[in-house]
């Protein structure tokens, strides 16, 4: 039984993912992400969305696009020993707050980003590919619009990797769009200062990593790492700009400015023939 609006025309190949649990225990969060999914716009960095449908058996089968990719928890987690070249950190975070920025236009926000919801395009030997829609975003299941968020509070222990919650959603403060962009900035960070899941396994992390919100001075020593990590070039002096990701709000870049500043980076560094 088709659930959902009608459904799309797949391009190409197609993944189902099962959701095992049978659909009425679960009806309603269900229904949200199904809801979620289909308001997506069109986007080359966000998993395309085609239908959805019941079984005999109530269990809910949902239809999107399949990209052959890696994870890019597991590029963050190889950096340590394999960093990646800065052109392709360049491309992918690009297409990461490309991605966002359309999420946030239509008044969502994900609200469950991490790294093993952000899928990388491989090639046929297992290469990361950095064309522009390398980058995938999925997962958009807790994602919620703004008007309905009552209240727009979510606990620490809620949902998602903690590690890479906001200091106002860590605090149990209301959070909107800038906490997508902390946690892309969480990730962002790991992946110039090429250590592996930094802020998961930092010495000072609770059971839930590091409470930026309780540790401003350990924010101070990550922008440090990453505006001194000299093999990633101009992209590392990003940690330095007044409203980088990683800084309080109100003054957190948004990910239409952070698109923007990507972008002005690139050009820069070509005026002045250097690397990204």
């Amino acid at each position: 039984m088709p659930l959902g609006p009608a459904p799309l025309c797949c391009e190409g190949l197609a993944e189902v993912r099962t959701i095992y649990q049978p659909f009425a225990e679960d009806e309603a969060l269900l229904r949200k992400e199904l809801e979620n999914l289909a308001a997506l716009p069109a986007h080359p960095n966000l998993i395309r969305y085609y239908t959805s449908f019941l079984d005999e058996r109530g269990i809910l089968h949902i239809v999107t696009e399949y990209i052959h990719a890696a994870k890019l928890y597991k590029l963050i987690n190889n950096s340590a020993v394999e960093p990646c070249p800065r052109e392709s950190v360049w491309h992918w975070f690009l297409q990461l707050f490309k991605g966002l920025a359309c999420i946030h236009s239509i008044g969502m926000t994900h609200r469950d980003l991490h790294a093993e919801n952000i899928l990388v395009t491989v090639d046929s030997k297992g290469v990361a590919q950095t064309c522009p829609d390398s980058l995938k975003i999925i997962d958009v299941g807790l994602a919620k619009i703004y008007k309905t968020l009552e209240p727009a509070v979510m606990s620490v222990a809620g949902v998602g990797p903690a590690w890479y919650f906001s200091p106002e959603r860590r605090r149990g403060e209301a959070f909107d769009s800038l906490d997508d962009v902390w946690a892309a900035g969480c990730m962002l960070a790991e992946m110039l200062i090429c250590r592996g899941p930094y802020i998961q396994q930092h010495p000072d992390h609770g059971p839930h990593g590091i409470d930026f919100s309780l540790k401003p001075a350990a924010i101070q020593e990550l922008l440090r790492l990453c505006s001194q990590t000299s093999s990633m070039g101009a992209l590392a002096r990003l940690a330095e700009a007044p409203g980088f990701l990683l800084t309080p709000r109100p003054q957190r870049f948004t990910a239409q400015q952070t698109v923007g500043e990507l972008e002005e980076l690139e050009k820069t560094a070509v005026c002045q023939d250097l690397s990204i």
